[in-house]
């Protein structure tokens, strides 16, 4: 079926649209319920079955309503609509706030999941519409998206190119499970190989600093080319580098001047407890870091891998907050002055060798998920928006 043959509406001829709404948070019976309650901060991923706030059956009933199953979830209004356009597909009944729109699409004609991806094929038009009703605002006129065009194909059509973005969806959503189950191991045989049964410190055992074992590196880069892989602190994320995206280098702000090696550890300085942490397992001779990222580099006692793990361990992170927040200034803040004098054991060489081994294998298994995850995610997004305007032809791509 060619595009020619797709059917053209109005968005909000094909849908019926419904508001969310919040019950008093001064009354504590509302709150702390099991009902997931979705906001602007847990309007995550484009799928929902859960949220990490919930209220109750009580508080529903006093503000709030319910979605719909296999409706959909766009945010409206607030801060979060200048870094995307969140939107997402109820998969088990949640509650919704005022700042979220539920979207349900028309039976018979609009399949649920090929409203969502339309949605989401359609960021550049809607952050258009965005500005067209006041950035400054960050909200929507839910009366100029309804007027929206929309072009719809038959089911069959429909439901090909829904399960096509799908199969990328599910395999992301497969890799970053794994990934879950793989840094949780990771994190077991840390505690269980670096820590002495009994009271005393076993033969062969020692106590050792993070500054006996690692260094902070400040080496400027020489940028001899004319474009360059920048990374700030909001371009790593739980041990991922988020793009690699080339930047001219005149246009770089002051702060890009870093240097960095493969193996070298990447650590924000604001904010630890927010995971903005990255290992570097790839060649970085075109990237360039912030000076508000700490290169970290080991100095050869103990496999990287190793270190790597200790910093981001919740219990490591979680010291690391408190040391940020008894600094005075803007934003908690760590130094490396701070973090040199935290101690950690440092197991006999047998033990130590095998650990490091396993955790450079876990690593470097979560290290190509991730970088097959950011493979899938650019190719998914290219074609996203082609397929869902007819420009690809869902017959001409092969079918999962």
């Amino acid at each position: 079926m060619g595009s020619s043959e797709w059917k053209k509406y109005k968005l909000g001829d094909v849908t019926e649209w419904r508001s969310g709404g919040t019950p008093s948070k001064q009354n504590d019976k509302y709150w702390n319920g099991n009902i997931p309650w979705v906001s602007a901060k847990t309007l995550t991923g484009n799928r929902i079955s859960d949220s990490s706030i919930k209220i109750t059956a009580e508080g529903l009933s006093n503000g709030s309503r319910l979605a719909n199953i296999d409706s959909i979830l766009l945010l409206v209004r607030g801060s979060g609509l200048f870094n995307g356009i969140p939107v997402a597909i109820v998969k088990k009944q949640v509650a919704f706030n005022q700042d979220i729109k539920e979207i349900i699409a028309q039976k018979n004609l609009l399949l649920p999941e090929f409203l969502l991806y339309w949605i989401e094929s359609s960021t550049k038009k809607l952050n258009d519409k965005l500005e067209e009703t006041g950035i400054g605002a960050g909200k929507f006129d839910t009366e100029i998206l309804k007027n929206l065009d929309i072009a719809i194909p038959d089911f069959t059509t429909q439901q090909r190119i829904v399960t096509f973005i799908e199969s990328f969806d599910d395999k992301i959503e497969l890799n970053r499970k794994t990934n879950q189950t793989l840094e949780a191991i990771a994190q077991t045989l840390f505690r269980e190989m670096c820590v002495p049964k009994g009271g005393e410190l076993p033969e062969g055992w020692r106590i050792k600093t993070l500054g006996d074992l690692i260094e902070p590196i400040s080496v400027t880069h020489k940028m001899r080319q004319e474009k360059i892989i920048f990374l700030n602190t909001s371009d790593i994320l739980e041990g991922s580098v988020l793009h690699n995206n080339y930047s001219i280098v005149s246009t770089l702000p002051g702060q890009a001047k870093k240097s960095i090696k493969r193996d070298d550890i990447l650590f924000s300085e604001i904010r630890p407890a927010n995971k903005r942490y990255a290992f570097v397992n790839f060649d970085p001779d075109e990237y360039v870091v912030s000076t508000k990222l700490m290169v970290l580099r080991s100095k050869g006692d103990v496999s990287p891998y190793l270190i790597y793990c200790f910093l981001t361990n919740n219990q490591t992170l979680s010291l690391l907050q408190q040391k940020a927040e008894t600094r005075s200034g803007t934003f908690p803040q760590i130094t490396f002055s701070q973090l040199k004098d935290i101690e950690l054991l440092i197991p006999n060489n047998k033990i130590l060798k095998e650990l490091t081994q396993n955790l450079q294998s876990l690593y470097q298994t979560i290290f190509s998920n991730n970088k097959e995850n950011q493979t899938l995610t650019a190719l998914r997004d290219s074609l996203l928006p082609k397929l869902m305007s007819g420009q690809i032809a869902i017959d001409n791509l092969p079918f999962p």
